[in-house]
């Protein structure tokens, strides 16, 4: 349904009006295109477009005058909704229109922490170059390169230290990235981590360290990775 929408979007513009498609629309055309699309000008319809995915009505919009960061019911900045649909070119968009790129929800949870837990690279990396924080942490302190190192998102964890995310940053009890990615096996993000500088030796709430959560979990490569790391430092 969502897709339909947006050819069919796609087919009236390039029909009726193609240099909106290029050019963009003065706040007039953007109105009157919009009405004869029968979409109403108002936040419902405006974050509706977004939900289905359709970055030419949502330019529309803006064109028209409405608002980069317009919040929904439950006050989530409609830059949010973006990134947890995996909207990447409607996230540019918005961030074009001046979308306030660390906004985040109730549960302090920015565009890239949401970005960042589902794995979406290609909306990472747009929020990363439109300046997003990337140390900023949700109220229970977990930062973009957690939540993306608790999941197994390797190109995500890489994008993130290449940002220069902090490797060493506690979580919940104080986890470290490199703590839950050695719990969780992911073998494939430890050498990362230990290059970025994280700490073999940290150790969390309960006293453990990366290789005592890997020994655990009897994850062998793992272990043998830390070992190695551990007599090194």
């Amino acid at each position: 349904m969502q897709l339909l929408f947006s050819v069919a979007l796609t087919l009236f513009l390039v029909v009726v009006s193609p240099s909106l498609i290029v050019q963009g629309a003065t706040p007039q055309e953007a109105h009157k295109t919009l009405g004869q699309l029968n979409i109403p000008f108002n936040q419902e319809a405006f974050l509706k477009s977004v939900r289905q995915g359709s970055n030419l009505a949502v330019k529309l919009f803006l064109d028209a005058g409405m608002s980069a960061n317009v919040t929904d019911r439950a006050g989530k900045a409609v830059l949010l909704l973006a990134t947890l649909n995996n909207q990447t070119a409607i996230v540019q968009t918005l961030l074009a229109a001046g979308a306030d790129v660390d906004a985040h929800d109730k549960g302090g949870g920015s565009a890239l922490l949401h970005a960042a837990a589902q794995g979406h690279i290609a909306t990472v990396q747009v929020l990363v170059a439109a300046g997003a924080q990337v140390n900023i942490r949700d109220k229970k302190e977990r930062s973009a390169l957690f939540h993306a190192a608790s999941k197994g998102h390797v190109a995500v964890v890489q994008a993130l230290l290449a940002a220069k995310a902090n490797a060493n940053a506690a979580g919940p009890n104080g986890e470290t990235p490199l703590m839950v990615a050695a719990a969780q096996g992911y073998d494939a993000l430890i050498r990362p981590l230990l290059k970025a500088g994280a700490n073999v030796e940290a150790k969390d709430a309960r006293g453990q360290t990366a290789l005592a959560r890997a020994t655990q979990k009897n994850h062998a490569y793992i272990m043998q990775l830390l070992e190695e790391a551990a007599a090194q430092q």
